[in-house]
């Protein structure tokens, strides 16, 4: 078990060039494609603006700040982006993003889907605690308000508890909202 902090994350170019995302946690290399097998990260959207193409990746992405966006698909349709309600789409797709009032933030989970699958979900601590029960997964949990305590660890706002498929860990106890979900290796 891990916990990242914002002294861990780097801060990349967007694929596109068009800004900057920063890189909470990726996964190992993958031959071709992204180059990776799995990334999160958060990107800063300040304009309406093309989406960089990720061939061959999975993404989920949620508004963690700001009013949202629409995520335009041409033939496959507009898909609004509410506040921390995650939304999957393919990376191949050509994404045009509109924003709804202003700049927002996004937290996103991309998935090389050629080794792997991903999941993610919001969670709010008055709802009960986070049992990070699948061993056969990584697990992520990114904390976005309050405190939350998993084991000997206390996380606060911004950091990032990474757990290895194989590891066993506590539930997260705590008040507040986060982030979590899973990428599971293909066999």
């Amino acid at each position: 078990m891990k916990v990242l902090g914002v002294d861990d994350y780097q801060v990349q170019p967007w694929k596109n060039g068009l800004g900057s995302t920063t890189e909470l946690a990726v996964g190992p290399k993958a031959a071709g494609g992204a180059g990776f097998i799995w990334r999160l990260s958060i990107a800063e959207v300040t304009t309406d603006g093309a989406f960089s193409l990720f061939p061959d990746i999975d993404r989920v992405i949620t508004v963690i700040d700001g009013a949202g966006m629409t995520l335009d698909a041409g033939p496959y349709g507009n898909h609004p982006l509410k506040p921390f309600t995650p939304l999957q789409f393919s990376g191949d797709w050509h994404i045009e993003g509109r924003l709804k009032a202003g700049p927002v933030r996004n937290f996103n989970l991309m998935v090389d889907r050629r080794y792997a699958k991903g999941t993610m979900a919001f969670h709010d601590f008055a709802t009960g605690a986070v049992v990070l029960s699948n061993k056969n997964a990584l697990r992520f949990f990114h904390l976005l308000e309050g405190e939350v305590r998993c084991g000997e660890a206390m996380l606060t706002p911004g950091q990032t508890l990474l757990r290895e498929a194989g590891e066993s860990a506590p539930g997260l106890n705590g008040v507040g909202a986060a982030l979590h979900g899973e990428i599971t290796l293909r066999p």
